[in-house]
């Protein structure tokens, strides 16, 4: 028992060191389990497992008792609970799986979706982004996910190149979404696409999104705004 609440003490005390280094803002999947959280849910869920470590911890402590029988001492240990302690200790990993997998608000870009609203990442090369709802202030809204119509065995075209025809790939689609062409719209067109390493993974993947040009955030699906 000793040993597997040092094992998760140690794990938590790892996620809550991870968090803090990379950024609370940022989206995690601590150990590649595929559930990805926001780093304010993975840091909540890592302090409240922390403290269940503690609390289970004291709650089922021991003490050491002597008595005497006949010219030696028998030394017995008894093991003493805590209620309350193994209660409150209960209660924080319950709060841990709650802010696990309700908080679960996170998607890899490979697996966002048409009308997926995520906030905007504050790095430039990212693996994941934070999933809120449409109706909750957002920064972006995804409106196409494309195969950007270059060969398997062609050669990384460059940055800007690259950048180029993710605009193309995602301008075709953006009237369709919005209702109003590029050019008359508020809105202006972002994308994900391949880094130099996953191009050479054969990853041709564009993800386009829709951001107001005066970088505030939205209320709503921006599909059929008209504007």
């Amino acid at each position: 028992m000793r040993g597997i609440l040092v094992a998760v003490l140690i794990s938590s005390l790892y996620a809550i060191g991870y968090v803090l280094f990379n950024g609370i803002d940022g989206v995690y999947d601590l150990f590649g389990l595929g559930l990805v959280v926001g780093g304010g849910e993975a840091l909540a869920a890592a302090l409240a497992t922390s403290g269940g470590v503690f609390a289970i911890w004291f709650g089922a402590g021991h003490v050491v008792q002597s008595t005497e029988a006949g010219e030696s001492d028998v030394v017995e240990e008894r093991r003493i609970y805590r209620p309350p302690l193994l209660g409150l200790g209960g209660l924080l990993f319950v709060l841990t799986g709650y802010l696990l997998f309700q908080g679960d608000s996170g998607s890899f870009i490979e697996d966002l979706s048409v009308r997926d609203c995520f906030q905007t990442p504050a790095e430039v090369e990212v693996a994941s982004v934070e999933i809120v709802s449409c109706e909750d202030p957002h920064d972006e809204e995804v409106f196409a996910v494309k195969q950007l119509d270059h060969a398997a065995d062609e050669p990384y075209p460059g940055l800007l190149a690259l950048d180029e025809s993710s605009f193309n790939t995602c301008v075709y689609d953006f009237q369709k979404f919005v209702g109003v062409p590029y050019e008359d719209s508020i809105l202006d067109i972002f994308w994900f696409s391949p880094t130099p390493e996953s191009w050479e993974e054969q990853d041709r993947l564009v993800v386009c999104s829709v951001i107001r040009v005066d970088f505030q955030r939205s209320r709503g699906t921006a599909e059929g705004l008209r504007q």
